[in-house]
This record gives C-alpha cells, sequence and structure tokens, in this order.
C-alpha cells in the first residue's frame, strides 16, 4: 500500500514539474520578439556620431579618385584634363573672387560644379557622391557659376577677318568673313502659363539662342532667353539694339542661312538654289552654275557653327534636356557653359570630343572704328554677292548674264486684301475675346475651326458683309499678332513708354531717333493710335515672344551680383592672352588636408 503511494506521488511531482517547464517555455516564446523588438527599437533610438575627420577624409579621397586617376578619369567626368581643371581654378579665384570656405575647397567646389554640367546631375545625386549636403551642393554651384561669368571679357574671343593670305578651304573664298552666326533651341522648364511663348515650331518647349562663332570654333557672342516661338531674324534684331549690342564691323560680315535677310554684315546664300549637304547628293552631283558653287562654299563654311553647337551640346549633358532651375538661372548655366566650351578649345588643342578640327591660317586683325547697327538691305550688298560669286567661277563667267537677276514677276492684284472699318475691327475683336474666354484658345493657339466660328459671328453682328475666315480674317489676325510683338519690343527699349490717354508711344525725340536709326521699320509707329493694344495684350499677351528674359553675358553678370563690382577686363594679362603663368596641375589639388591645417587660397589671393 505504501508502495502504491509513492509511486502515485512521484507521478504527481513528475508532471507538477513538465507543466511548469512547459509554461516557463511559453512565456519564453511569448516574452523573446518583445525583447528584440524592444532591443531593436533602443538602437534607433542612440545617436549616431560621426568623425569628422574620416568623413573629410573620404570626401578628399572622392576628388583625388576623379583628379588624381589620370588625365582619361578628369576627362570623362569633368570634361577637361588634370593641367586645364587647375588652370581653371586658378582663374576663378584669382579673377572670379571664388575662395576656400571652412570645409569645402576651390577644387571641390570646381568639380561639383562641372560634374552637374556634364552629366546633368541632380542635386541630390551629387550630395551623395560628394558627401554633402544639398543645400552645400547647391550653394557652392551658384557661387562658381558666378565667378564663372566674370571672367566672360577674358574668355570670349575677338574675331579676325580673313585677308587674301588665307589658303584655308572655304575660307579664302570669302575675304573678309569674320565667322558664321545662327540660332538653336535648348530646352527648358518654364511656368504653364508661358508655355506657348517658349513653344517651338517642332512643339518643344525652349529658348532660342543667338551664337556667333569665329573659324576656329569658338563663341564669339551670345544671346540666350528669347522664347522658342521667336523667329532666329527677330533675335538678331534685338542683338543690334541692345545697349550691349552685337558689333559688326563696316566692312566685315558673317555667314548666315536664309532665316536671316541678305543685308549689310551678313552673307546668306541664294534662295531656292541646291545649298544644304544632303541635297547635293554623290559626286556626280557637282554645282552646275556660279550660284550653286557659291552655295556649295557657302554650306562648306558656315557649317563650322552648327558642328560648334553640336559640340557644345555633346560636351554639356545640362542643355541636352531641361534641367529644374529656374528660368533665368538655366540662362545663366548656357552662358557658362558656352565660356566653359571656350576654355577647353584655348586649353585642349586636340579636343577629343571633336570629330575632326580644320587647320585656319592666322589673319592679321583690323581695327575698325564704324559698326553695322541695324539691318538695311540695299542693291550694293546683293550686287557684291554676285561679284565674288563670278569671281570664284570664271569659267562659266561668260555663260552668266551681267545683271544676275531672275524673271521679273507681274504685278497682280492681291484678292486678298480688303480695307476693314472701324466697327469691322471692333467686331471682330469682340468675337476675338467670346472665343477667347469660352476655351477656344490653348497654350498653342487657336483650335481648328475657330476661323469658321468668327466669320459666322461677323455675319451675324453684321449682315451683308463679305468678310471670309480665310483669307480676310486670318490675315487680319497674323497683322495684329505682328504688330503687336513690334509695339512689345519697343516699349522694353529704355526711354520708351506708354501714353494710356492717347493710346501711343510716348519717348523723346532724342530717344526715338536713336531707335530709327537701329530699326528703320519702327519710324511710323511713334505717332500713330493704337487703340486696340490692350485688347491685343489681353487675346495675344501669353502667346507672343517679347524676349523680356533676353541675356548676354554681360547682363547676366549684373543680375547675378546685383552690386556695383567693377568687372575684370580681359587685357590686364597682355595681348597674348595667356591665362596661367604655370605650367602643370597644381599641387595642391592632389592634397588631403583637414580644416585646421589647409591653406586658405582665398587669402593668399588678395594679400
Amino acid at each position: 500500500m505504501d508502495m502504491k503511494r509513492r509511486k502515485l506521488l512521484l507521478l504527481v511531482m513528475v508532471q507538477q514539474i513538465l507543466f511548469t517547464n512547459l509554461v516557463l517555455l511559453y512565456l519564453l516564446i511569448r516574452r523573446r520578439p518583445r525583447m528584440v523588438a524592444r532591443r531593436h527599437r533602443a538602437t534607433l533610438n542612440t545617436p549616431v556620431t560621426y568623425n569628422m575627420t574620416q568623413r573629410i577624409n573620404a570626401q578628399f579621397c572622392h576628388l583625388n579618385m576623379i583628379i588624381d586617376a589620370g588625365d582619361v578619369q578628369c576627362l570623362l567626368n569633368l570634361r577637361m584634363n588634370r593641367n586645364a581643371f587647375g588652370r581653371l581654378c586658378y582663374l576663378l579665384m584669382h579673377i572670379g573672387g571664388l575662395t576656400d570656405s571652412r570645409y569645402v575647397r576651390v577644387q571641390e567646389k570646381v568639380a561639383m560644379f562641372l560634374s552637374v554640367l556634364a552629366h546633368h546631375k541632380k542635386n541630390r545625386v551629387t550630395s551623395h557622391d560628394y558627401m554633402r549636403s544639398g543645400q552645400t551642393v547647391s550653394a557652392h554651384f551658384h557661387e562658381v557659376m558666378r565667378a564663372l561669368l566674370k571672367l566672360y571679357t577674358l574668355l570670349l574671343v575677338k574675331p579676325t577677318p580673313v585677308d587674301e593670305t588665307c589658303d584655308s578651304e572655304p575660307w579664302k573664298w570669302f575675304e573678309g568673313c569674320l565667322g558664321a552666326l545662327d540660332g538653336t533651341h535648348i530646352g527648358v522648364h518654364v511656368r504653364a502659363r508661358d508655355k506657348a511663348k517658349y513653344r517651338t515650331r517642332k512643339g518643344t518647349i525652349a529658348v532660342n539662342v543667338l551664337g556667333v562663332c569665329d573659324r576656329n570654333m569658338n563663341f564669339i557672342y551670345t544671346l540666350t532667353g528669347w522664347e522658342g516661338s521667336a523667329a532666329d531674324a527677330r533675335v538678331l534684331r534685338d542683338a543690334l539694339t541692345r545697349d550691349d549690342a552685337f558689333k559688326v564691323p563696316r566692312g566685315c560680315y558673317y555667314l548666315c542661312d536664309n532665316g536671316y535677310a541678305n543685308v549689310d554684315g551678313f552673307l546668306t546664300p541664294y534662295r531656292r538654289v541646291r545649298y544644304h549637304r544632303d541635297a547635293w547628293g554623290n559626286r556626280a552631283s557637282a554645282p552646275q552654275d556660279h550660284k550653286e558653287l557659291f552655295n556649295w562654299r557657302h554650306s562648306q563654311a558656315r557649317n563650322i557653327i552648327e558642328r560648334l553647337f553640336g559640340l557644345l551640346k555633346k560636351r554639356w549633358a545640362i542643355l541636352r534636356s531641361p534641367s529644374f532651375f529656374p528660368l533665368h538661372v538655366q540662362n545663366q548655366i548656357i552662358l557658362a557653359c558656352i565660356l566653359l566650351h571656350n576654355f577647353i578649345r584655348n586649353q585642349i588643342p586636340d579636343d577629343p570630343l571633336e570629330e575632326y578640327d580644320e587647320q585656319v591660317g592666322s589673319p592679321i586683325h583690323d581695327t575698325h572704328n564704324e559698326y553695322i547697327s541695324s539691318l538695311e538691305s540695299s542693291n550694293e550688298w546683293v550686287n557684291w554677292r554676285d561679284q565674288i560669286t563670278r569671281r570664284s567661277f570664271r569659267v562659266i563667267m561668260d555663260s552668266v548674264a551681267t545683271s544676275g537677276s531672275g524673271t521679273a514677276r507681274c504685278n497682280k492684284p492681291d484678292k486678298t486684301r480688303r480695307s476693314w472699318s472701324g466697327r469691322e475691327e471692333d467686331e471682330l475683336i469682340q468675337s476675338l475675346k467670346d472665343i477667347t474666354t469660352k476655351g477656344w484658345k490653348s497654350e498653342n493657339g487657336f483650335k481648328a475651326g475657330y476661323l469658321t466660328l468668327l466669320e459666322n459671328a461677323m455675319h451675324t453682328t453684321l449682315p451683308g458683309t463679305n468678310i471670309r475666315g480665310n483669307p480676310h480674317i486670318n490675315s487680319k489676325i497674323h497683322v495684329w499678332k505682328k504688330t503687336y510683338s513690334s509695339l512689345v519690343t519697343l516699349l522694353s527699349k529704355s526711354g520708351v513708354g506708354w501714353n494710356d490717354t492717347d493710346n501711343t508711344i510716348d519717348a523723346t525725340d532724342e530717344t526715338w531717333e536713336s531707335i530709327v536709326k537701329h530699326d528703320p521699320t519702327m519710324r511710323a509707329m511713334r505717332h500713330k493710335q493704337w487703340t486696340h493694344f490692350n485688347d491685343w495684350a489681353e487675346i495675344f499677351g501669353n502667346d507672343r515672344a517679347t524676349g523680356e528674359q533676353s541675356k548676354t553675358f554681360e547682363t547676366a553678370l549684373q543680375q547675378v551680383l546685383n552690386l556695383g563690382e567693377e568687372v575684370p577686363h580681359g587685357d590686364f594679362l597682355g595681348e597674348n592672352r595667356t591665362y596661367i603663368p604655370f605650367d602643370g596641375v597644381d599641387d595642391s589639388i592632389s592634397e588631403t588636408h583637414t580644416p585646421t591645417s589647409k591653406t586658405n587660397a582665398g587669402a593668399s589671393s588678395k594679400s
């Protein structure tokens, strides 16, 4: 009996022990995830401490990997070799006023700036690559660009005309030529309400950039900021009439395409004659007369500006796609890329990005005191073009008529013209306002079918009228748009105002004579009443190019500085324009400094 009781008690004790262990195991299993989560939270809440010395060393190691790895890596990342990079830093410090900050040296600032332009890197990508904050990257980007724009008088090239000693094809046929000019579109981001003005004929949102270059593919003059819808000839006219005008000496000229007028200082090819390379085909399609020969040589020479635009966009990726900077900063970036292009062309004669380079002579520079300030056609200029054309085609000179003129046109009456009364114009203005408020106007202009709608509205308000949508209303709207654009351009001139009482242009006689001297087409606009100007602004104001954001290097620098600082001139380094007195890469580029031991280059430059 005792044995059975003992066995029973032992069994009960074993069961209790097993039950207790199972309960403890269960509680431990439930508690473990909570302990792990508590430890994880504690780890996250623990402040992370950085070693500033290690971080600075890592930043300098990244910069040295780009610069000290060799010229190949430096060219791929910064678009220039180590020698040119050192010279650029020297210029920016001693002329542009760029200095070291507390933790960022000049070399790193310039490297970040060039990296953004060369590869169109966003702010976050650059801050990750260089281990800097986004605010630091943005501040130093604008600091370097401000210093670079101060060098424009030094980096822009002064052209030299072709003289009789030049033996370079095809420039030897264009004696007195300074170079070539053309316009190109560069994509930008603008506000939604301004997209209509910046939309090009190809449908892209861009600015129209006027570029002028010499025979060595160096920029001479640049005007950027005009809306993409503006014509090339209009941008050139503005460049000639600005305060910081584009100057063409008398007796010299630039080559340009048929988008411009054949006037003094600007030589264009013959119209309705083969010109572009794809029109010539194979070697069997040789020039057949003196005009085709002139166009062929003109195309070969003027192609220098097309190659230049292609090389510029190939070198700087930020010009190949719109950036997200404000519009005025995007225009400054375009000018900065142009200055860097001239600097690289000067420092690296064998440009690795250029497919081929023409060998040109070294003509003698002549000093001119009189410049071309307007676009006026003249028979003397047309006859001069014919003379140099026949001179270069002596073989068939006798078979060409002396006048070189085409067949005379018969003066036929224009059936599309009609005289508009004041009431008809008022009714058309009111109809345009009505369809604009009803949503018939988009950013690309009026929607299809608006002419029929306007014609019906005119017939309703004016019974028995013979006004038709096409050509009458269409032609009238075209004239109004052109007139409104001319008035806006005129009012943007210095010293020109608007008289709201008489709806006329308000300007002094001296100011008006200066304007008419540069643009004779403005002569008849002074005393005429423009009663519909405010209505035109309401209808066409958002989709007409005005050039209010147009900038040259001088205006861009004034906007960036916003100070009365004196702009450094390029002739203080001597006539030979030798940039840097040292040879080779600056040794300070490859050194690693801490904030306490680095040399303050800015302080040394000021002393």
